[in-house]
């Protein structure tokens, strides 16, 4: 029900534009087909792709990038399609150079990690045969062809519903914690981790205790990350607000849910502790 209605609203970005020879013919149902994402966003494949590879809406190709972080792109070469498809125009202006580099393995560069790539064709998001292949595969390729021929169609509601996230409840402990929202959703390739480049903001959260202190202490805000019993540390700061007081909102294309801010609130006000490390 939720997909359909998401279709029937990213079907509009389709509308008038017909099939270009330098991309192929148009098979618009898969282009307008959904995945959803581990950070609760949902997208047409190509829109995941794009955002996936293209800067993930903090590097390169995002108009939050700025500096270094751009690495080399031009100030108004922006695609951003998450959480919402503000670079729609740049892409569909674009669309047959955009797949050009792609085809011919000019973009992403290389040694640029591309996204994680785990969206899936579930709701519940299981591993298997129902993830939406990467970008650097003939499949992931393909997807992305066939949605630029087709007008990028995108998803416009990108946040998936309440009732649609998967089942289990989300507690206070830190394991739980890192392993449920940290790693999944902020230790994720280019972002806090140190997986072949300086973690972003000097702040790797992919270990568990290392995370945990890394959090205590100050950041490039000047000011500690966590304040034990502050619910109005900077980290919850930075994860409730759209425009936080220092820097910008995290994870930048938003994501997480209520239930997962309600329970790093709880952690914070009840010290922050961590059975486990320390």
């Amino acid at each position: 029900m939720f997909a359909r209605r998401v279709l029937a609203a990213a079907a509009l970005a389709s509308l008038g534009f017909a099939c270009e020879d330098g991309l192929g013919e148009c098979d618009l149902p898969a282009a307008q087909e959904v995945v959803y994402s581990r950070s609760n966003l949902v997208a047409t494949k190509g829109q995941a792709l794009v955002h996936d590879s293209c800067g993930q809406g903090a590097f390169c190709h995002s108009a939050a990038a700025s500096g270094s972080a751009r690495r080399g792109v031009p100030a108004s070469l922006n695609f951003d399609m998450l959480p919402r498809a503000t670079g729609l125009k740049r892409v569909l202006e674009l669309r047959e150079e955009v797949w050009s580099t792609v085809h011919d393995g000019t973009m992403p560069p290389r040694g640029f990690a591309v996204g994680d790539s785990d969206w899936s064709f579930e709701v519940a998001r299981p591993d298997g045969e129902t993830r939406l292949s990467a970008l650097s595969t003939r499949a992931g390729k393909a997807a992305l062809r066939n949605w630029l021929a087709c007008g990028a169609p995108v998803v416009v509601e990108t946040g998936v519903p309440e009732w649609a996230h998967p089942a289990g409840p989300v507690t206070s402990s830190w394991n739980d914690l890192h392993s449920s929202l940290m790693v999944p959703k902020c230790a994720t390739s280019n972002c806090h981790d140190a997986r072949g480049a300086r973690a972003a903001g000097n702040l790797d959260l992919s270990n568990l205790c290392e995370a945990r202190s890394a959090l205590l202490k100050s950041g490039t805000c000047g000011e500690k990350r966590v304040v034990p019993g502050d619910a109005s540390s900077l980290l919850i700061d930075k994860v409730t607000n759209t425009a936080p007081e220092c820097g910008t909102r995290m994870p930048p294309a938003g994501g997480v849910t209520a239930q997962e801010i309600e329970a790093l609130r709880s952690w914070v006000t009840q010290g922050a502790t961590a059975a486990d490390c320390p």
